[in-house]
Parts: C-alpha cells; sequence; structure tokens
C-alpha cells in the first residue's frame, strides 16, 4: 500500500512504534506518520472499521496508536535544552529583562488548530522538537488579563505602552514590552487526553457551511447523538517552562508589574488551547536552575596574568577577557596578520588561532556558526588556520 510519506525512508519508518531516540519529537509527530490503513471505503484513513467494533475488540484508532508513540515518555534532549536555556537567559537579560519560571498545574495543550492527520495539530519547536508557547501568544494572553481584569485608572494607556495601541496605524505599534517565547527547561512529558463532543451531525452539517439555519433545523443539537471520542495531545501537569520579559530599547518601565500580569494571566486565565476546560494553568515556582543559569552567564574571571602565555598576557591586554567583544573586535585585524604572519613560528600561529577561536565562541557564536558579510572572511581565516595546524 502506498502510504503519504517519504518514498526513500517509508521502509523504515513503517517499521518504527515510537518517536525514535534522539529524534526530533515534533517533525517525528507532525511527518511521519505511520499508522494509515486502506480501506475499501476510504484510503489513508486513521478511522480504523468501525467503531463498535473497535470497542468490542478492545481495538485503539489509528490517531490514538500515533499519539501513543510520543506519550508515556520524555520529550527533547535534555542537553540541547540546557544550552537554548543559558542563551535565552543571557539574551533576556542583555537586553535589560529578566525571566521567571512557571509549572503546569493542569494539562497544557496549544496549536489544536493546527493541520494534522489526526484532526488535533499542536505546537513545537522547531530545533528542540517539544512543545513551546510563542511569545504572540503569552503577549496577548498578558494583554487580555491587563485590559480586562487590572484595577487603574489610567489601565489603557499603561496597557497600550506596554503593549502597543489596538490600531496598527499609530506610529508606535510594538510597545515597549518584549515578551519572549516560553520554553521547557526540561525534557517534557506527554499524555494522551480524549474529548467527546455529543453533537457531532449538528457541527459537520454540509448545511452549516452557508451559515443559515436549515442544517442546524435537520440535524439540531440533541441527546440522542452518540458522543465520538476525539484524541489528542497535551503536557502533563507539573512541567516547568521559563518566561521572559524585557523592556524594548531600554524603555522605563515596571517589570515587576509585567511579571504580576503574567503571574495573573497564567494561574487563571492559562495559556493554549481549552482553557475554559481548565487546560494550561501555570503556577510561579523558585527554581535552582536560575541561579546556576545566572553563574554560568557571569564574566570569567582571567587566570592570574603570570600563567599566561606572552600571546595570551597581550590579548588580554588588547581586551580579550573585558567582557565587552567591541574592544578586542578593534585589535581583531592585528591578531589576524600575526595568526597568518611566516615571521611567527607555527607554534605561536597555532596558539593564536585556538585563542581567536574560543574568544568569537563565548562572544559571537552566531558569526563563528554561520558568518556573514564582514564577518565571514576573518572566521574563514581562523578556521583555515586551525585546519592547517592539527
Amino acid at each position: 500500500m502506498k502510504v503519504p510519506l517519504y518514498a526513500e525512508a517509508q521502509e523504515e519508518i513503517l517499521g518504527l512504534s515510537r518517536c525514535p531516540q534522539g529524534a526530533n519529537t515534533g517533525l517525528w509527530y507532525n511527518k511521519m506518520c505511520n499508522k494509515w490503513k486502506d480501506t475499501q471505503a476510504k484510503p489513508w484513513t486513521l478511522n480504523y472499521a468501525d467503531k463498535e467494533k473497535r470497542n468490542k475488540e478492545n481495538q485503539d484508532s489509528g490517531k490514538t496508536l500515533w499519539i501513543k508513540t510520543v506519550t508515556n515518555g520524555i520529550c527533547g534532549d535534555a542537553n540541547a535544552i540546557k544550552i537554548t536555556l543559558e542563551r535565552y537567559v543571557k539574551l533576556v537579560r542583555a537586553a535589560g529583562g529578566d525571566v521567571r519560571v512557571f509549572k503546569t498545574t493542569s494539562r497544557f495543550v496549544t496549536g489544536t488548530g493546527n493541520e494534522h492527520p489526526v484532526e488535533n495539530g499542536f505546537t513545537w519547536h522547531h530545533t528542540l522538537g517539544t512543545p513551546f508557547i510563542p511569545g504572540s501568544s503569552v503577549k496577548g494572553m498578558m494583554r487580555c488579563w491587563a485590559e480586562q481584569w487590572w484595577e487603574n485608572t489610567d489601565r489603557n494607556g499603561i496597557v497600550s505602552e506596554l503593549f502597543g495601541p489596538r490600531s496598527s496605524n499609530q506610529e508606535k505599534s510594538a510597545g515597549n514590552l518584549i515578551v519572549f517565547d516560553a520554553l521547557p527547561i526540561k525534557p517534557v512529558w506527554l499524555e494522551i487526553e480524549v474529548m467527546t463532543p455529543h453533537y457531532g451531525t449538528y457541527y459537520q452539517s454540509k448545511e452549516n457551511a452557508d451559515q443559515s439555519n436549515s442544517g442546524r433545523q435537520d440535524n439540531p443539537p440533541a441527546d440522542w447523538h452518540s458522543p465520538i471520542p476525539i484524541p489528542f495531545l497535551t503536557v502533563a501537569s507539573n512541567q516547568s517552562f521559563i518566561f521572559g520579559l524585557a523592556p524594548r530599547g531600554g524603555a522605563d518601565i515596571d517589570m515587576d508589574l509585567a511579571f504580576g500580569w503574567l503571574d495573573e494571566a497564567l494561574s487563571t486565565l492559562g495559556a493554549g488551547a481549552k482553557t475554559a476546560a481548565g487546560y494550561g494553568c501555570f503556577e510561579h515556582i523558585e527554581t535552582i536552575e536560575i541561579p546556576k543559569i545566572e553563574k554560568r552567564q557571569q564574566v570569567k574571571t582571567p587566570e592570574p596574568v603570570q600563567s599566561l602565555s606572552a600571546i595570551r598576557q597581550e590579548m588580554e591586554q588588547d581586551g580579550y577577557s573585558d567582557g565587552n567583544p567591541q574592544k578586542f573586535m578593534s585589535c581583531l585585524a592585528k591578531w589576524l596578520d600575526r595568526m597568518d604572519s611566516s615571521e611567527a613560528s607555527p607554534e605561536d600561529r597555532s596558539e593564536i588561532a585556538n585563542h581567536l577561536a574560543e574568544w568569537y565562541r563565548a562572544n559571537k557564536l552566531s558569526d563563528w556558526d554561520k558568518p556573514k558579510k564582514k564577518n565571514l572572511e576573518k572566521v574563514m581565516r581562523i578556521k583555515k588556520a586551525l585546519e592547517g595546524h592539527k
């Protein structure tokens, strides 16, 4: 049977019963569904046989089977999450903001409106392959709470200042508050959940598509309709996520007020989908992860000068460990020339290349991994020198 999967990997994918360990769970869940059946009534279906027969034989539908390939196990690579978390905190605090950690007090789901074979989609972080909450969703939730429940005589003015005016025609519409994506601080536990709408015939009536009442009259919502179980994926309770807020362009805003709104919104409104049914509630927690991250992001104290080589001592004088990348960058051309100079010994050139590579990774990692324009030539010279001294 032909299935809607990548031809080169069909055989391998069809033989898997769970998401492979170390794989990107989001990519697997969205693209690799291997539970399709080809029935006489409908090709490529996840609804096996009829409901009564399935229940009698205690069989799961293809939708349930596919969701179970990612549940009852952790989602995400701990090391990748740790590295991303450190960069996240460093970025937020470099912008003058701060972070808070909240944990789910109920199951949480987001992205149910995304297209997916099991009918209800899910929102995944593209690189981590874990659930996350987009910053735009967090911002909308905070704004909703502040506009509806925050008691202040100048409420509308302050809300517009932080989140931007409702009208996009105004000159400044972004607002003075930057709201970052909410990311998990460790691998996430996923669980399967089921909703049972009773009035499927009423909602799915073709006549309702024209928004007329004819279909509603022919198929009114009634108690004699059978509930139709629909499985969907959720994040379990007691899962921790980090939220970041920062002032835009150094604006003078009350960060305690903003985090107060975030706390109230997460605990009362909830984040994600199905919040009216109790999903998506969070509570603020004190966590040991944040002090650890702060400690790792502090500028490394230089080694005693007498223990450094002559080259490293000179680099320190040029601002190598100063904490201000621009200071050492202004001397970079000098060190690149010395690194390539035929008058320097191979050992000195190798040492310079290694120090420069270390400096780039610590201060300009994105330029080192994906150099552009003015940094491209510099990075290529360093990498070429490293290769030449292996």
